[in-house]
């Protein structure tokens, strides 16, 4: 295989097609569609291998074979750029050490996307550190001017916070909570410091057992903390829905009576399941300028891939003096505040054990998804304007949320999972009495077709479906595009100017490489294994490139956007150093 800009020149695609031919053959005629078969070169398909529409693969870096979850790219106050990738549980040779290490986080120069250089590999030495946030010390508003910080998991057991100022020499600064049994994806609110870290430890031999429900898959809420100074962790509260609180016997609606007819064969009572990845919004659209729209909110879905609900609720009543406004209760008498800590409280039993009630105060709009569809990522945009609708005297302007539901099954042996836009619009619309924020209303759908490509996405091998939205608001895009990561069909890029029809305006499938891992799924006892790509999160850059890591160990791709596509997000010959 040769190589140019790092990029591998031939796709090793006749493996894959081979094991989607005897797949297809050994499934009988009416499996999958006779495209798994045709060879012949689509258009689109460049010389690089990669399979691109209105985009253009810059860069790639192996990451020294690593399976990758969570890519998040960030720009140093020095103008440098930083690709910080997020592994699975693992062990891979590290050929700057000579070591076999665990996989952590690594961290990549981006800074010329043609050429990224591999600069650290951060162990996680409790086993894999999947997702990460970064936030500027001049940003925080305790932070050290100058400085960067990470935020990352180390395996299910805690979570740190990295001084990565110097990217080849991280330091640990802090970490603010550990005893867990469970962990993934945070976020961290970097201008008022406050981290909303996912979490659990609900096993009574947890060194920091919590109480709450071990049946609510997969027994994470979020424990809240202030790292305005990440040297100085302060504890502040646990938060999640009803069900998951300690002593709550709240069930998800529709499955109360499971057990008793007509659910006999088929239903069980269900808990509400664990959020997945918070989204935060308390400084968007000018809070600080007069006139600024001030948003303050928390985004919650909950369920990953099955039994979801997305929760909105206003951050103000989450958060407890000094940082919002949830009523301040005092300890009880006996109970001894967890250190560091406020002195206060927004529950009454303490700021572990909330009721039921007290968890749904801050709410300002639910919706429970189909038992099929879970609550994997959400993702606001704020204030598209309907422009197909100007005439219109009211209601033209709307709050859009995205919503995934991820697919978890290699092969697409189980129901598809797909991503979603809902009207979220905080104003009240003339004639109504309740806002589509109270009431969150699903406008349409983005998909992929599985036959949209040959061989077809199904056949190769590992899992077709969404996963997640790119989660940065300093992305040039937003508002006009969203860049999604779909497993096997790689980067899409869809218009959502018009969120009543979306349209995908660009993609980009890697090829694999040499460190691609097979992917494998059994279907009607027998058993497939193939090598496949797999996109696992996309990240659009402050300039306006695109990033992913491969979930199977095909390395980080770096894409710019092209043609119709580039045009729509104002990007034309933008990007850095292209």
């Amino acid at each position: 295989m040769t190589q140019k800009d790092g990029i591998p020149h031939k796709r090793a695609r006749s493996y894959l097609l081979l094991s989607a031919a005897i797949a297809a053959f050994a499934l009988g005629a009416n499996a999958w569609a006779a495209n798994d078969l045709d060879t012949l070169a689509k258009a689109g398909l460049d010389s690089s291998a990669a399979d691109v529409f209105n985009t253009k693969w810059l860069g790639h870096n192996d990451l020294q074979g690593r399976v990758v979850y969570q890519t998040t790219v960030h720009t140093y106050p020095n103008g440098r750029v930083y690709a910080f990738a997020g592994h699975f549980n693992g062990k891979m040779y590290n050929p700057m050490t000579g070591n076999i290490e665990v996989n952590g986080t690594s961290i990549v120069d981006v800074t010329d996307p043609r050429n990224p250089v591999y600069v650290k590999h951060l162990v996680a030495d409790h086993g894999g550190a999947r997702m990460n946030m970064l936030c500027d010390g001049s940003v925080l508003p305790h932070g050290a001017a100058g400085h960067v910080y990470l935020l990352r998991e180390n395996g299910a057991v805690q979570h740190e916070v990295w001084d990565v100022t110097d990217p080849a020499n991280p330091t640990l600064a802090s970490t603010p909570v550990t005893g867990l049994s469970v962990t993934h994806r945070s976020w961290w609110d970097c201008r008022t410091g406050i981290a909303y870290l996912v979490g659990g430890a609900t096993k009574k031999t947890d060194p920091g057992y919590d109480g709450w429900n071990g049946a609510s898959s997969p027994n994470q809420h979020l424990k809240i903390y202030d790292l305005s100074d990440p040297t100085k962790p302060v504890y502040i509260e646990d938060f999640g829905y009803p069900g998951q609180n300690p002593g709550s016997t709240f069930l998800m609606p529709g499955t109360e009576a499971q057990g008793a007819a007509p659910y006999e064969s088929n239903g069980h009572k269900v808990v509400p399941p664990g959020v997945h990845g918070p989204i935060v919004v308390s400084t968007l659209d000018g809070n600080e300028v007069a006139g600024g729209r001030v948003i303050n909110r928390l985004y919650m879905p909950y369920g990953v891939g099955s039994n979801g609900l997305v929760q909105i609720d206003d951050l103000d009543k989450v958060l407890p003096p000094p940082y919002g406004h949830a009523p301040c209760y005092s300890y009880p008498s006996g109970v001894t505040p967890p250190a560091p800590n406020l002195g206060c409280s927004p529950y009454k039993g303490g700021p572990q054990d909330p009721t039921d009630a007290e968890l749904l105060a801050p709410q300002i709009g639910v919706i429970y998804m189909p038992g099929v569809e879970g609550g994997h990522s959400s993702y606001p945009y704020y204030g598209i304007p309907l422009t197909q609708y100007a005439n219109f005297t009211d209601n033209t302007l709307r709050d859009i949320l995205a919503v995934s539901s991820e697919e978890t099954d290699n092969r697409c042996t189980g129901s598809p999972h797909l991503l979603y836009l809902m009207d979220i619009t905080q104003t009240i619309g003339q004639g109504g009495d309740t806002s589509a924020e109270q009431h969150p209303w699903p406008i349409s759908t983005v998909t992929v077709n599985d036959f949209s490509e040959r061989p077809n996405f199904c056949s190769r091998g590992t899992r077709f479906g969404v996963h997640s939205m790119n989660e940065n608001f300093n992305d040039p895009f937003y508002g006009k595009l969203m860049v999604s990561a779909w497993f096997d069909a790689g980067i899409r890029v869809t218009d959502i100017r018009d969120p009543y029809h979306p349209v995908e305006v660009a993609h980009f499938i890697a090829p694999i490489t040499p460190f691609t891992q097979p992917s494998s799924a059994t279907i009607g006892g027998v058993t497939y294994t193939a090598k496949d790509v797999s996109c696992d999160n996309t990240y659009v850059d402050d300039d306006g490139l695109l990033y992913c890591g491969d979930r199977v160990g095909g390395g980080l791709d770096i894409v710019q956007l092209t043609g119709q596509a580039a045009q729509i997000g104002g990007m034309v010959g933008k990007p850095r150093n292209h």
